[in-house]
Protein backbone atom coordinates (compact mmCIF):
# COMPACT_ATOMS: atom_id res chain seq x y z
CA UNK A 1 0.00 0.00 0.00
CA UNK A 2 2.86 2.39 0.82
CA UNK A 3 4.38 1.73 -2.58
CA UNK A 4 1.19 2.81 -4.36
CA UNK A 5 1.08 6.00 -2.30
CA UNK A 6 4.71 6.72 -3.17
CA UNK A 7 3.97 6.10 -6.85
CA UNK A 8 1.01 8.42 -6.67
CA UNK A 9 3.06 11.16 -4.99
CA UNK A 10 5.82 10.75 -7.59
CA UNK A 11 3.32 10.95 -10.43
CA UNK A 12 1.74 14.06 -8.97
CA UNK A 13 5.17 15.72 -8.85
CA UNK A 14 5.81 14.70 -12.45
CA UNK A 15 2.41 15.88 -13.59
CA UNK A 16 2.90 19.24 -11.88
CA UNK A 17 5.83 19.76 -14.26
CA UNK A 18 3.85 18.55 -17.27
CA UNK A 19 0.83 20.83 -17.09
CA UNK A 20 1.74 22.39 -20.44
CA UNK A 21 1.99 19.09 -22.31
CA UNK A 22 -1.63 17.90 -21.97
CA UNK A 23 -0.65 14.35 -22.96
CA UNK A 24 1.04 15.35 -26.23
CA UNK A 25 4.66 15.86 -27.13
CA UNK A 26 5.96 19.11 -28.57
CA UNK A 27 6.16 19.22 -32.35
CA UNK A 28 9.98 18.92 -32.16
CA UNK A 29 9.66 15.34 -30.90
CA UNK A 30 8.16 14.18 -34.19
CA UNK A 31 6.05 11.36 -32.67
CA UNK A 32 3.19 10.95 -30.27
CA UNK A 33 4.34 8.40 -27.69
CA UNK A 34 0.86 7.95 -26.27
CA UNK A 35 -0.48 7.14 -29.75
CA UNK A 36 2.34 4.63 -30.33
CA UNK A 37 1.66 2.90 -27.02
CA UNK A 38 -2.06 2.69 -27.85
CA UNK A 39 -1.32 1.17 -31.26
CA UNK A 40 0.99 -1.40 -29.66
CA UNK A 41 -1.70 -2.46 -27.19
CA UNK A 42 -4.28 -2.69 -29.94
CA UNK A 43 -1.95 -4.82 -32.05
CA UNK A 44 -1.24 -7.14 -29.14
CA UNK A 45 -4.98 -7.72 -28.60
CA UNK A 46 -5.13 -6.24 -25.12
CA UNK A 47 -8.08 -4.09 -24.23
CA UNK A 48 -7.48 -0.38 -24.03
CA UNK A 49 -8.18 0.94 -20.59
CA UNK A 50 -7.37 4.56 -20.10
CA UNK A 51 -7.19 5.49 -16.48
CA UNK A 52 -5.86 8.73 -15.10
CA UNK A 53 -2.87 6.81 -13.77
CA UNK A 54 -2.01 5.21 -17.13
CA UNK A 55 -2.43 8.55 -18.87
CA UNK A 56 -0.14 10.16 -16.31
CA UNK A 57 2.46 7.43 -16.77
CA UNK A 58 2.36 7.81 -20.55
CA UNK A 59 2.72 11.58 -20.21
CA UNK A 60 5.66 11.19 -17.84
CA UNK A 61 7.32 8.72 -20.22
CA UNK A 62 6.82 11.13 -23.10
CA UNK A 63 8.34 13.97 -21.09
CA UNK A 64 11.36 11.84 -20.19
CA UNK A 65 11.82 10.96 -23.84
CA UNK A 66 11.70 14.62 -24.89
CA UNK A 67 14.13 15.56 -22.12
CA UNK A 68 16.53 12.79 -23.17
CA UNK A 69 16.44 13.96 -26.78
CA UNK A 70 17.10 17.56 -25.73
CA UNK A 71 20.04 16.46 -23.54
CA UNK A 72 21.45 14.45 -26.44
CA UNK A 73 21.16 17.38 -28.86
CA UNK A 74 22.80 19.69 -26.31
CA UNK A 75 25.61 17.16 -25.79
CA UNK A 76 26.23 16.93 -29.53
CA UNK A 77 26.43 20.72 -29.77
CA UNK A 78 28.79 20.92 -26.77
CA UNK A 79 31.13 18.23 -28.07
CA UNK A 80 31.20 19.90 -31.48
CA UNK A 81 31.82 23.32 -29.92
CA UNK A 82 34.75 21.95 -27.90
CA UNK A 83 36.17 20.20 -30.97
CA UNK A 84 35.96 16.78 -29.35
CA UNK A 85 35.23 13.67 -31.40
CA UNK A 86 31.52 13.02 -31.81
CA UNK A 87 30.84 9.35 -31.21
CA UNK A 88 27.81 7.51 -29.88
CA UNK A 89 29.62 6.72 -26.63
CA UNK A 90 30.84 10.28 -26.13
CA UNK A 91 27.38 11.73 -26.73
CA UNK A 92 25.78 9.12 -24.47
CA UNK A 93 28.20 9.90 -21.64
CA UNK A 94 27.78 13.66 -22.04
CA UNK A 95 23.97 13.51 -22.23
CA UNK A 96 23.41 10.85 -19.60
CA UNK A 97 21.57 8.53 -21.98
CA UNK A 98 22.41 5.08 -23.27
CA UNK A 99 24.18 4.53 -26.57
CA UNK A 100 21.32 2.17 -27.41
CA UNK A 101 18.89 5.12 -27.12
CA UNK A 102 21.01 7.11 -29.58
CA UNK A 103 21.20 4.24 -32.08
CA UNK A 104 17.43 3.70 -31.84
CA UNK A 105 16.60 7.39 -32.42
CA UNK A 106 16.84 7.92 -36.22
CA UNK A 107 17.32 11.69 -36.18
CA UNK A 108 20.00 11.64 -33.48
CA UNK A 109 21.71 8.69 -35.13
CA UNK A 110 21.88 10.50 -38.47
CA UNK A 111 23.22 13.68 -36.84
CA UNK A 112 25.94 11.80 -34.95
CA UNK A 113 26.98 9.82 -38.02
CA UNK A 114 27.13 12.95 -40.15
CA UNK A 115 29.24 14.88 -37.64
CA UNK A 116 31.47 11.87 -37.06
CA UNK A 117 32.14 11.65 -40.81
CA UNK A 118 32.90 15.39 -40.99
CA UNK A 119 35.45 15.05 -38.20
CA UNK A 120 37.10 12.04 -39.91
CA UNK A 121 37.60 14.00 -43.13
CA UNK A 122 39.14 17.00 -41.36
CA UNK A 123 42.92 16.89 -41.81
CA UNK A 124 44.83 16.56 -38.58
CA UNK A 125 46.86 19.51 -37.37
CA UNK A 126 50.64 19.33 -37.62
CA UNK A 127 52.56 18.88 -34.38
CA UNK A 128 53.17 22.17 -32.63
CA UNK A 129 56.29 21.03 -30.79
CA UNK A 130 59.46 22.11 -32.56
CA UNK A 131 62.00 19.40 -33.25
CA UNK A 132 64.86 19.18 -30.82
CA UNK A 133 68.15 20.54 -32.07
CA UNK A 134 71.51 18.80 -31.62
CA UNK A 135 72.55 20.89 -28.60
CA UNK A 136 69.35 20.17 -26.67
CA UNK A 137 69.70 16.45 -27.41
CA UNK A 138 73.30 16.52 -26.16
CA UNK A 139 72.23 18.33 -22.97
CA UNK A 140 69.50 15.77 -22.31
CA UNK A 141 71.97 12.94 -22.94
CA UNK A 142 74.53 14.45 -20.52
CA UNK A 143 71.84 14.76 -17.85
CA UNK A 144 70.70 11.18 -18.40
CA UNK A 145 74.28 9.87 -18.25
CA UNK A 146 74.93 11.74 -14.98
CA UNK A 147 71.71 10.39 -13.47
CA UNK A 148 72.68 6.88 -14.61
CA UNK A 149 76.11 7.26 -12.94
CA UNK A 150 74.48 8.32 -9.65
CA UNK A 151 72.03 5.40 -9.78
CA UNK A 152 74.89 2.93 -10.37
CA UNK A 153 76.75 4.30 -7.33
CA UNK A 154 73.59 4.08 -5.21
CA UNK A 155 73.00 0.48 -6.36
CA UNK A 156 76.59 -0.47 -5.42
CA UNK A 157 76.17 1.09 -1.97
CA UNK A 158 72.86 -0.74 -1.43
CA UNK A 159 74.44 -4.06 -2.51
CA UNK A 160 77.22 -3.53 0.04
CA UNK A 161 74.71 -2.75 2.80
CA UNK A 162 72.66 -5.81 1.86
CA UNK A 163 75.76 -8.04 1.99
CA UNK A 164 76.57 -6.69 5.49
CA UNK A 165 72.99 -7.31 6.62
CA UNK A 166 73.13 -10.89 5.29
CA UNK A 167 76.44 -11.41 7.11
CA UNK A 168 74.99 -10.15 10.39
CA UNK A 169 71.95 -12.41 10.02
CA UNK A 170 74.25 -15.41 9.38
CA UNK A 171 76.36 -14.58 12.44
CA UNK A 172 73.22 -14.32 14.61
CA UNK A 173 71.94 -17.67 13.35
CA UNK A 174 75.28 -19.34 14.05
CA UNK A 175 75.46 -17.79 17.51
CA UNK A 176 71.92 -18.95 18.22
CA UNK A 177 72.77 -22.53 17.15
CA UNK A 178 75.96 -22.47 19.20
CA UNK A 179 74.04 -21.38 22.36
CA UNK A 180 71.36 -24.01 21.85
CA UNK A 181 73.89 -26.85 21.53
CA UNK A 182 75.50 -26.07 24.90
Amino acid sequence: MELLEQDERSLRRILDGLDGLDGELPASAGIDVIDLASRRRQASGRALVSTPRSTALRSAAAARSVAAEQRARHAIAELDRRGQPITFLAVAAEAGVSARYLYAHPQLRATIQQLREEHHHTPSRPHRHPRANDESIRARLRGTLEENKQLRAENAQLRDELALAHGEIRELKLASRHRSTR
